[in-house]
C-alpha cells in the first residue's frame, strides 16, 4: 500500500507533463528545473523534519487541524516557494506563455517528487488510508495549483499578482479538513470531502487549461 504513497506523486506529475507537453518533456526546458526542484527539496528536508518533530501534538480539533495544515502542506509549500523565488527565479529567462509555466511547474514537480518517501518514513508506524492514498493526491493537485498561481503572479500586474500569492493557502486550508474529519471519527464525511475536493480541484485545473489561462 505504501507503494502508492511513494510513487504516485512523481509518476502522476511526470505522466501529466508527458501527455500535455511532450515536446518540453523530452528537452532540457523541463528536466533542468525538475532536477533543481529535487535539489531544493534536499536542501529543505532537514529543517522541515526538525519542525515536524518539535511541533506539539494536542488532541483537540483546533490544534489538530493546525498541525495537519502546517506539517502536511504549508511547510512544503512555504519551503518550495522560498527556494523558488530565491534560487529558481534567477534561472528563468522567459516572461510569458508555455515555457514560463513549464519552468515553474517542473521545479515544483521536482520538489514534491520525494515527499512521498519522506512522508512514509516519518509516519511509518502510523500510516492510514488518508496518508497512503488521499495525501499524495492532495499534494499533487495542490502543487499544480501552486504552479498555476505562481504563473499568474508573473503574468499579471497590480493587486492581482499579490492576490495570487494569498490564494496559495486556500488548497491547504481545504485539504486539511479531511484528516481532521478522519481522526475525529467522521470517516464517511472525510471520504466524501476528499472526493469532492479532488473533483473540484481537477475541474478547476481543466477549466483553467481549457480557457487557456494556463498555457
Amino acid at each position: 500500500m505504501v507503494v502508492f504513497l511513494i510513487f504516485s506523486i512523481p509518476a502522476g506529475a511526470l505522466l501529466y507533463f508527458r501527455c500535455m507537453y511532450p515536446g518540453y518533456y523530452e528537452g532540457s526546458e523541463f528536466w533542468r528545473p525538475y532536477l533543481r526542484g529535487i535539489a531544493a527539496f534536499a536542501i529543505s528536508v532537514l529543517p522541515i523534519l526538525l519542525i515536524i518533530d518539535l511541533y506539539p501534538v494536542l488532541y483537540r480539533q483546533g490544534p489538530l487541524y493546525a498541525r495537519f495544515l502546517i506539517t502536511d502542506f504549508l511547510l512544503f509549500v512555504i519551503a518550495a516557494l522560498v527556494l523558488f523565488f530565491v534560487w529558481e527565479r534567477r534561472h528563468i529567462n522567459v516572461s510569458y506563455g508555455k515555457p514560463l509555466f513549464i519552468n515553474i511547474a517542473a521545479f515544483f514537480t521536482g520538489y514534491i517528487s520525494f515527499v512521498g518517501v519522506f512522508y512514509a518514513v516519518i509516519n511509518v508506524s502510523n500510516l492510514n488510508s488518508y496518508r497512503l492514498f488521499a495525501y499524495p493526491v492532495f499534494l499533487l493537485v495542490a502543487f499544480w495549483l501552486v504552479s498555476a498561481l505562481v504563473y499568474f503572479y508573473f503574468v499579471t500586474g497590480g493587486w492581482k499578482r499579490y492576490l495570487s500569492l494569498v490564494l496559495l493557502v486556500v488548497p491547504p486550508l481545504l485539504y486539511s479538513l479531511v484528516p481532521l474529519l478522519k481522526i475525529t471519527g467522521f470517516e464517511y464525511y472525510a471520504l466524501a470531502c476528499a472526493v469532492l475536493l479532488v473533483a473540484l480541484s481537477v475541474s478547476l485545473a481543466m477549466f483553467l487549461t481549457k480557457r487557456r489561462l494556463i498555457p
